[in-house]
């Protein structure tokens, strides 16, 4: 798929492609293909997010995006370096064109992800944060506002106790 994406410079995915990934990441990672899934996730990583933005693809991208975030051997490095454009992603999705659809599907992901512990949370939080800094009106026009609010008073909680 790498090769093919290559030669046939592709814009974006269509959902053939996110069917292969979906196919190739049914079963279980095993920690001896993590260098081969890093280099696949770094060759392909803004045709899976720019996914996210795709009402016939959201759906499969989010589930790739869990996949691979949850691969623990190469978790960190995977989280790292979707930041930034994770960050574009919302900026693009967020837009006054955006598909309420896949915000949805955003929504949702991001909901479960944080669900799975305190590095999610905590990854989720600064990049959401970031979007809010950086986009203040769509942030303030969009489903992430409670959410956001909701990872706010649960990070006071953790850090400061329940004072009330």
């Amino acid at each position: 798929l790498i090769d093919y994406v290559g030669w046939a410079n592709l814009q974006r995915f269509e959902k053939e492609h996110m069917d292969i990934l979906v196919g190739c990441l049914y079963n279980p990672l095993e920690d001896h293909d993590a260098d081969q899934w890093l280099s696949m996730f770094e060759s392909l990583k803004q045709y899976i997010f720019l996914a996210l933005c795709d009402r016939d693809l959201c759906a499969l991208a989010s589930d790739i995006l869990n996949k691979l975030f949850h691969f623990t051997i190469i978790q960190s490095t995977i989280l790292e370096a979707s930041a930034p454009i994770f960050l574009s992603c919302l900026g693009l999705l967020y837009k006054p064109d955006g598909d309420q659809f896949c915000r949805d599907n955003m929504l949702r992901f991001l909901e479960g992800l944080t669900k799975d512990g305190q590095p999610f949370k905590e990854y989720i939080y600064r990049i959401v944060k970031d979007f809010s800094e950086k986009h203040l009106n769509p942030f303030l026009k969009s489903n992430l506002v409670n959410f956001m609010n909701d990872l706010a008073r649960d990070r006071r909680v953790q850090l400061f106790g329940n004072l009330i």
